[in-house]
């Protein structure tokens, strides 16, 4: 029998770079923490000694899985997926509330988040499915079966309320279109975060009734009719007449947010123009693909305003209220967002220093420890620090899809592009956030941020993914 020498073939730069990165984050969150009048590094009742109890917690799991054969993980995917996904219902019936979100078990002094394991049993559940004997993501009830395994874990986490956590699996579909799923997948996935956007800034009844004149400008382009021009604005004549005269004199008197009539009318307008085309019989397709579309956006714009009112709760909507620059309220719902500005503005090319920054210091940034602990990276090393920091995660990013490209078990490869995909998704939301790109909703900086569930999380994400490197570098040889 051979001997397993996996353990020497170790890819040592991923495994310095995560190092590098939990360094980093012990050293900024003793910053956030930092007192003059006791600047002991052993205070371990801190949140910076609670991070390095569990940073070396999580040196010791990462050894214990480096042991394993890798043969377990692939032997036990779906049976860890089966025992994560449970742990998902019992924090529903059992779990504690602990900003906003009913998401974490509590042990005495200890909280743990099942969301963050579950992003690891997810990947591993998608890779054991994917490498799979015979399953082609081109077939319906294979793409229905892999979706079935990404929206198990987010359908549990968004009846906990944890939106950011839920956010985090949609990065997946990368993963799913690395291994066969059509692109036009992913066209539909942004095209439908534009419509979302606009769905939010504009009325409903402003939206349908653009979507449905552009339909008819498209209607009447593809039409063989005389004098196309003149009816092209004979249409818009009409369509500026109804919009007047809607929001001018009917809306006013609708109680608010009582939208039903007029989209109805616009609804009926266009199935009437519908009809007549679809009797044509010198209709062409790409038409009749514009009108489904045009069903599927106009009833998408509905349902995104209901469940932006009904199911977000009051924070998050005025989060993403204040990105869209909708409301405007630096002292209350901004003002997390506003201090991180000037925090990390106030750092400049060079930086002030470590433990020098002020807004580090004196705490005005709220959760710095956590879901911005960039800004003290950015107030205290500056422009400089910050692109280095940058520049160590896309490094770290870059290695795994070079790990992942290499692997040979088709298993590995699905996995580590998991792994990427969760990590690209982590690392560019909480940086976005940090800057007002995108709403503060709760995700932490891989490694960096305070959380010894996201640490430990992350790091049996990464290193079971180095564990099946190791194997396939046995392959190689």
């Amino acid at each position: 029998m051979r001997r397993d020498n996996s353990l020497g073939k170790i890819d040592w730069i991923t495994v310095i770079l995560y190092v590098l990165l939990a360094c980093i984050g012990l050293a900024f969150i003793y910053a956030t923490t930092y007192s003059p009048i006791n600047p002991s590094f052993f205070r371990f009742n801190t949140s910076y000694g609670k991070q390095f109890i569990f940073f070396g917690l999580s040196l010791f799991v990462a050894i214990v899985i480096l042991i394993l054969d890798s043969k377990f993980y692939t032997s036990f995917a779906y049976i860890l997926y089966g025992l994560i996904m449970l742990l998902l219902v019992g924090v529903l019936l059992f779990g504690v509330e602990i900003k906003g979100s009913k998401s974490w078990f509590k042990f005495g002094a200890i909280a743990f988040q099942p969301a963050e394991l579950a992003k690891f049993a997810t990947v591993l559940g998608l890779a054991k499915y994917l490498s799979s004997y015979n399953i082609n993501l081109e077939k319906l009830k294979d793409k229905f079966t892999a979706a079935a395994i990404l929206f198990l874990p987010i359908g549990l986490i968004l009846l906990q309320g944890d939106v950011g956590s839920m956010l985090v699996f949609s990065s997946l579909v990368f993963l799913l279109h690395r291994e066969g799923l059509e692109s036009s997948f992913l066209v539909i996935g942004f095209g439908l975060i534009f419509f979302s956007v606009m769905a939010l800034l504009f009325s409903s009844y402003v939206l349908i009734m653009s979507y449905a004149f552009v339909l008819i400008l498209v209607f009447f382009y593809n039409r063989k009719d005389a004098y196309p021009i003149l009816k092209l604005i004979y249409w818009s004549l009409f369509f500026i007449i109804i919009n007047v005269v809607f929001s001018k004199f009917i809306i006013p008197i609708l109680p608010e947010n009582f939208t039903f009539p007029y989209i109805i009318l616009a609804l009926l307008f266009t199935i009437i123009l519908c009809v007549g085309f679809f009797l044509n019989r010198s209709g062409k397709p790409i038409i009749k693909l514009l009108i489904g579309v045009f069903f599927a956006v106009s009833f998408y714009t509905l349902s995104v305003n209901y469940l932006f009112n009904n199911i977000l709760k009051e924070h998050h909507r005025n989060r993403i209220n204040i990105i869209l620059g909708k409301i405007h309220d630096p002292s209350n719902v901004g003002y997390n967002l506003e201090q991180s500005k000037i925090a990390i503005s106030s750092g400049g090319f060079f930086g002030k220093g470590y433990l020098k920054g002020t807004q580090t210091m004196l705490n005005y940034v709220p959760e710095q420890s956590t879901d911005f602990i960039f800004t003290s990276v950015a107030e205290e090393f500056g422009f400089v620090g910050s692109f280095f920091l940058i520049t160590i995660y896309v490094a770290f990013l870059l290695r795994l899809i070079f790990l992942a490209e290499r692997q040979r078990s088709q298993f590995s490869r699905v996995y580590g592009y998991g792994v990427v995909s969760i990590f690209f998704i982590h690392f560019a939301i909480n940086i976005a956030m940090t800057i007002g790109l995108a709403p503060v909703i709760g995700i932490p900086l891989p490694f960096l941020s305070y959380g010894g569930s996201s640490l430990l999380s992350f790091t049996i994400l990464l290193f079971v993914f180095i564990r099946l490197d190791t194997q396939n570098m046995l392959i190689l040889r």
